[in-house]
This record gives C-alpha cells, sequence and structure tokens, in this order.
C-alpha cells in the first residue's frame, strides 16, 4: 500500500512540475527588462561587388527569460532603403512582429547584401532591429564593396583593359576574330558564375610580379578562395592566334585554360610566370595545341593539371604541377597524355609532334602521378620526354621509367618538400632536393623566359637554378 502511495505522489509530482513549465512558458513577459540574446551582435560580409548578392550569412536569436517573450518588431533599421535583405526562420520580408519566442526557444535570422554601384562610399552599414517589451536591441550588418566595370553578354574589338577598377563579367565575353584583348599590369577580372572568356583573336596579359594580371569567380568571402568551378574558364578557340600571358593568375574555374587545336607557330600560346589553380576540372587542357610553359605553377585540380590531347606542341620548362586536391575525390595523375580520340569502337590517332617536360616538379597525392594512354607508342610518332624533372611514379605503374628515349635524369619518388603544400605553398623548403638541381643546359634554352621565377628571385643568384616554377634564396 504505501509503495502505491508512493508511486501516486511521485506522479503527481511529475505531472504538476510539467503543468506549472508548460504553463510558465506559456505566460508572456511584459517586463522591459527581459532581453533577447543573440550568437552574434555584429553580422560581417567580406568584399562584395556592386549588384551581386553576398553569401548568406545568419545569426540566431534566443530567448533565455524565464517565460516566452513577444518580439513586437523585427526590421531593418534602414527599412527600404537598406541595401541588406533578410529572412526570419525561413520567410523573407522587410519588417515582421508579433513573434512570440518560448522560454529556451531561438529562431533564425539570415542575412544578403547587395551594394548600390552608385555609391563612392566602401561600407555599407545597417542593422537587424529588434523591439521587445518597449526594449529596442541591434544587430549590426557591414559589407565591403566596390565599384566594378560591368561587361554582359559581349564582342571584344581590339581593346586595352586598364586596372584602375575591376571587371565583372557576366555570360559570354568574346574576343573577335584578328581582335585583340590587352590585359594591362594589375587588371582584375572577376567571373560570374556559367560566364567564360572565349577568344577567337588574341589575348595579351601583361603582369608583373608585384601586379599579376588576375582572372577569378565573383566571390570574394575568404571561404571561396579556393573552391573550384565558379566559372567556365578561358577558352583559346582554333581560330585564335598569339597569345601571350605573362605573371598571369587564373583561378577557381571548371578549365583554367583549355587551348583548343590552337596548332601552328604563329598560333603559339606561351605561359610565363603564371599560377593555374582550384579548377574543378583541367589546369590546362591542350587539344591539338602548341603551347610553350615557362616558370608556371599548375595546381589543385579535381581531373588533371595537365591533359593533352590528339596531338599538338607542348614544351614545360621549370614548372610545378601539383596536385592535392581536397574538394572531391580525384580521378586521373596530375599530367595525363592521350593521342587519340575514340568513336563507334574506332580509336583515331592524332600524334603528338612533342611534348617536353623540364627541371620540372610533377607530384601530389596520388601514388601516380603521370598518365600515358598513347597507341603507336615510339619515339617516332610520340617523342614525348620528361628530363631533369621530379617524377612521383608507383612502382607497379605500368611505365617504363627507364627507357631513356622518354626519361631522362629523372629524380624518381622523390619528395620535393613544398614548404607547405596545404596553403598551397609550392615554393622549397631549405631540405628539398629540388634546389640546385636543375639543368643549366635546359635553362639556357630559354634564359630571356626563365631568369626570374614568379616571385621575381634571380634563378643565378646562388650556383644553380632550382627545379620547378620556385627559385629558393638563402637568407
Amino acid at each position: 500500500m504505501k509503495i502505491n502511495k508512493i508511486a501516486n505522489l511521485t506522479f503527481l509530482f511529475f505531472l504538476g512540475a510539467f503543468f506549472y513549465t508548460a504553463c510558465r512558458q506559456d505566460i508572456v513577459i511584459t517586463d522591459s527588462n527581459a532581453k533577447l540574446s543573440f550568437s552574434n551582435d555584429s553580422v560581417k560580409f567580406d568584399t562584395v561587388f556592386s549588384s551581386i548578392g553576398t553569401a548568406t550569412l545568419g545569426f540566431k536569436v534566443y530567448n533565455h527569460n524565464n517565460g516566452a517573450v513577444n518580439i513586437s518588431s523585427v526590421r531593418l533599421s534602414k527599412s527600404s532603403a537598406s541595401n541588406f535583405r533578410i529572412n526570419v526562420n525561413g520567410v523573407s520580408g522587410a519588417e515582421f512582429s508579433d513573434i512570440e519566442l518560448a522560454e529556451g526557444d531561438s529562431i533564425y535570422v539570415f542575412v544578403e547584401a547587395t551594394i548600390d554601384p552608385g555609391r563612392d562610399e566602401m561600407i555599407e552599414e545597417d542593422a537587424v532591429e529588434f523591439v521587445t517589451n518597449g526594449n529596442t536591441q541591434h544587430v549590426h550588418l557591414q559589407a565591403y564593396g566596390q565599384d566594378v566595370y560591368i561587361v554582359r553578354d559581349s564582342v571584344l574589338q581590339s581593346v586595352t583593359w586598364k586596372n584602375d577598377k575591376p571587371y565583372l563579367i557576366f555570360d559570354t565575353l568574346v574576343v573577335d576574330i584578328d581582335e585583340t584583348l590587352r590585359l594591362e599590369a594589375g587588371a582584375h577580372l572577376h567571373f560570374h558564375r556559367g560566364s567564360q572568356l572565349l577568344v577567337l583573336g588574341t589575348l595579351i596579359s601583361e603582369g608583373t610580379t608585384d601586379e599579376p594580371v588576375i582572372l577569378e569567380g565573383d566571390r570574394l568571402e575568404d571561404m571561396y578562395f579556393d573552391v573550384p568551378g565558379q566559372w567556365e574558364g578561358v577558352w583559346l578557340t582554333k581560330f585564335s592566334k598569339e597569345n601571350y600571358l605573362r605573371n598571369t593568375h587564373i583561378l577557381n574555374a571548371n578549365i583554367g585554360l583549355w587551348t583548343d587545336s590552337v596548332q601552328n607557330e604563329y598560333a603559339k600560346v606561351i605561359l610565363h610566370n603564371c599560377v593555374i589553380a582550384h579548377h574543378s576540372l583541367y589546369g590546362v587542357w591542350g587539344n591539338m595545341s602548341n603551347v610553350e610553359a615557362f616558370g608556371t605553377e599548375i595546381s589543385d585540380c579535381g581531373i588533371s593539371n595537365v591533359m593533352l590531347t590528339r596531338g599538338g606542341s607542348y614544351g614545360f620548362f621549370h614548372c610545378t604541377v601539383a596536385n592535392y586536391f581536397s574538394h572531391a575525390v580525384r580521378r586521373s595523375s596530375a599530367v595525363y597524355l592521350k593521342n587519340y580520340l575514340e568513336y563507334n569502337g574506332t580509336a583515331y590517332i592524332t600524334p603528338f609532334s612533342r611534348v617536353y617536360f623540364g627541371n620540372s616538379i610533377i607530384w601530389g597525392n596520388k601514388d601516380t602521378e603521370i598518365g600515358i594512354d598513347l597507341l603507336a607508342d615510339d619515339q617516332v610518332s610520340n617523342p614525348y620526354i620528361f628530363e631533369n624533372t621530379m617524377l612521383k611514379i608507383h612502382k607497379d605503374a605500368l611505365i617504363n621509367t627507364s627507357d631513356e628515349a622518354h626519361y631522362k635524369n629523372i629524380l624518381l619518388n622523390i619528395d620535393p618538400k613544398f614548404k607547405k603544400y596545404s596553403e598551397y605553398d609550392f615554393s622549397l623548403d631549405t631540405l628539398s632536393v629540388a634546389k640546385d638541381t636543375a639543368n643549366i643546359e635546359i635553362y639556357n634554352l630559354f634564359p630571356d623566359f626563365l631568369n626570374f621565377d614568379i616571385l621575381n628571385t634571380n634563378r643565378l643568384g646562388d650556383s644553380k637554378p632550382d627545379l620547378g616554377a620556385y627559385e629558393r634564396v638563402e637568407k
């Protein structure tokens, strides 16, 4: 009998506690001292473009009071004049009223911003205003913006783009046949999602060490700096000719640079001290083309850094090809050669006239970082050579590195010891074997292009040049 009484009393106690708590939560506090709490007292956006929305950021609003509260108003302080937009618990609007927030409960507020292109100021500010029981609280909003040239779906005649302010490109930017787009040192081109640079004529990019030309996406938040696939990339078509890119950074596209049937001597593409990085597919895709790359870094690509297909002539001198792609599982080696196209069960072969890597580094996080898929594989039809180059090739890979027709004085499976590859710093550590290991005869083939590295360091500043795009000089 006592046990039953104790059980009944216990049940009544918990039942009473439940109804007391429920009733207390239903009691709406009207005291002005009952304030809200916030996960952040401010929301700050990194640099954003005029007329382009930022990434969505958010914060939480908490009720830590002993009872429910009624938020009589949630609004932007500047109201309709604001360049910010808010969303409260999944509902977009300019102003919200009578939001009842139970004890211990919370709501989400999301914020976006668009910078007015007519403003001269670099900073846009506002606040989300909360009024509870006559008590006003704010979460401050701040976005940094800048004015840009906006270019939409344009076909260019010969023109020079200066570096006075950035260019924001929508859709496809076309350089017309026999016309030239010249980019001054420091020119900064930002491409909106889905846009590309299509070159029927000529692209001349004249960056310097201190003022490189930069082509990248239009999201400037820190979280996007290494995100691939933000735009389509640069496409040099078969009509294109005499392209020259110096100290030019091509970043965050699907294909950084696609050279498509750019073959003859006058249609040559020259890359000089460039950085091509963070691409979802390929860094450089050469298809039946003529490309010469000097002192160039090609890194962080979802399939291959360098994809060479269906013949052509290619030279890579003092280049660093490094791939530690972490955004998805990488499907291929850093460098891949393929000389044929399969169609309806038939292989159509287009032999390479030349593929050469000299004084370079080819490395990454796969066991084997070169792929050779060539039909009619002999020195006459496929004169590919890796000379005095650091290669990563697994011992079980079907690659005969003892064949001196293709592999000359290679440094096999020796870690180049990049300074900090996790932060995309592919300069050489003090203990790197690549230091002072370059063949001076290869360097002397193109001294005008190879004398100074990407960072404007003289390759002959010490005893011998280093392998790769970066020359290390001890201080």
